[in-house]
């Protein structure tokens, strides 16, 4: 993982008791990659 890599453990999955950074789009940029255009918020862990 990223995180690890650069030490910092609490980070890089979205699980309970870690920090996560969200951003939230319409739709699914798995199907479609120009979801990712349409965002409609960002959720920044608390550093």
């Amino acid at each position: 993982m990223t995180a690890a890599r650069f030490g910092l453990p609490d980070r890089g999955r979205i699980a309970p008791g870690l920090r996560a950074d969200l951003l939230l789009v319409d739709g699914d940029p798995l199907a479609d990659i120009t979801a990712t255009r349409a965002i409609r918020a960002v959720r920044l862990a608390a550093t």
